[in-house]
């Protein structure tokens, strides 16, 4: 109940344009799974949109309590088919009704639409393709000697149909379950012994979402959230990059390799320990630094992918290497630069005052200037790399 409090007390401010929330460009399609409980249908309504601008097509009655208290246009797709189908009805029932709601939903009509739990239309839309081979050129023959080949149609048939109506509105989100990851004919399990889950339509969803998280419940019952992708970043154009912007992490300008171009900077961690709105718009102001995440911030180990291993090793190794960079710079600054430390430097090479002096002379640094002090270091190394060795 504190949860639609917060929601209604947020939309009794004065509303703002859905556009003028924004710091950076919004996310269009948001995929939203996690356990029961989680907080996906209160984040789904906490955007700052209009309650009058919000259109939720429920599937299994989880908002219809915050139907009851706010004025958004609610659906209630069990009422509808109980109605038109009091025998029953059947997964490509659900489907049909569905489609024919959003397609004649009037662009621009609404800010957000949300698909809560789009799981069963996935089901649906299943036995769509499967009813309607032809449509894809294909026969119940192949669909069933070969089963990739069906599933590749309802991935390119979900991805249209998403694509779709994404158009119509500013954000769409859709609402999954989670379900047991398969690896051939058996269910794949972690080190415990315990059914490893993974998001219904992931890699459908994965492809076509601007942002996909996977929400939990945080300390305090606060929800969080794993940032399973995130297509938002800052783009910023680097005219000099000797002079970029104080903001700009040196290791994004390297990719430039000295040359103007467009430098991309992440803005949310791997794992949001507070899954709000208002804290991914704050990201947005200020990104979060991946190679020094804040307490929250990371997953755990058991919940890395390895796609987020790999991102994390390139950052940390960049990391290190920045930071090597500026000790050895620190070092440089306070090291005297007299003839007396470059001669013993030299003696660290086990040479006499007079082969520095000789190395000086063979590269033209006489007399001594401290202002050439990096190079008559490398020669006074180089001569001693290259003296003979006494016999």
């Amino acid at each position: 109940m504190a949860l639609i409090h917060s929601i209604v007390s947020l939309l009794e401010d004065p509303m703002k344009q859905f556009s003028e929330l924004w710091p950076l460009p919004w996310p269009e399609i948001v995929v939203v799974t996690g356990p029961f409980g989680s907080g996906k249908s209160t984040f789904t309504l906490g955007t700052g949109a209009a309650p009058e601008r919000t259109l939720v097509i429920d599937f299994e009655k989880s908002q219809k309590s915050f139907a009851q208290q706010l004025p958004i246009t609610y659906i209630d797709m069990q009422s509808i088919l109980a109605e038109r189908y009091p025998n029953g009805y059947k997964a490509i029932n659900l489907y049909d009704e569905t489609v024919e709601i959003l397609d004649s939903v009037e662009t621009g009509r609404f800010d957000v639409i949300v698909l809560d739990n789009a799981s069963m239309l996935e089901d649906g839309l299943l036995a769509y393709v499967e009813s309607h081979a032809g449509e894809f050129g294909h026969s119940n023959g192949q669909y069933n000697s070969m089963s990739g080949l069906k599933w590749g149609d309802v991935k390119n048939k979900y991805a249209q149909l998403l694509t779709r109506w994404a158009s119509k509105t500013q954000m769409i989100f859709i609402v999954v379950h989670l379900r047991d990851k398969w690896a051939g004919n058996s269910i794949v399990k972690d080190a415990f012994g315990r059914p490893v889950q993974e998001p219904k339509g992931k890699e459908t969803l994965d492809m076509l979402s601007s942002m996909f998280l996977w929400m939990e419940i945080g300390p305090g019952g606060v929800p969080a959230a794993r940032v399973l992708k995130c297509r938002l970043d800052r783009k910023i154009f680097v005219a000099d990059p000797d002079q970029a912007p104080a903001d700009v992490p040196k290791r994004y300008l390297k990719e430039l390799n000295g040359e103007p171009g467009l430098v991309s900077v992440p803005i949310l961690p791997l794992r949001l320990p507070k899954c709000t709105w208002a804290a991914i718009r704050e990201y947005m102001r200020h990104p979060a630094d991946l190679a020094h995440p804040k307490e929250g911030e990371m997953p755990s180990d058991a919940q890395l992918t390895d796609d987020d291993r790999l991102k994390l090793r390139a950052i940390i190794s960049q990391s290190e290497a920045e930071k090597a960079a500026v000790e050895k710079l620190k070092l440089e600054q306070t090291e005297p630069r007299t003839q007396a430390a470059l001669l013993q430097y030299g003696k660290t090479l086990n040479l006499e005052p007079a082969d520095v002096g000789n190395a000086l002379k063979a590269k033209n640094l006489v007399p001594f200037n401290p202002e050439n002090w990096e190079r008559m270091k490398d020669a006074v190394k180089e001569f001693a790399e290259n003296k003979p060795v006494a016999v």
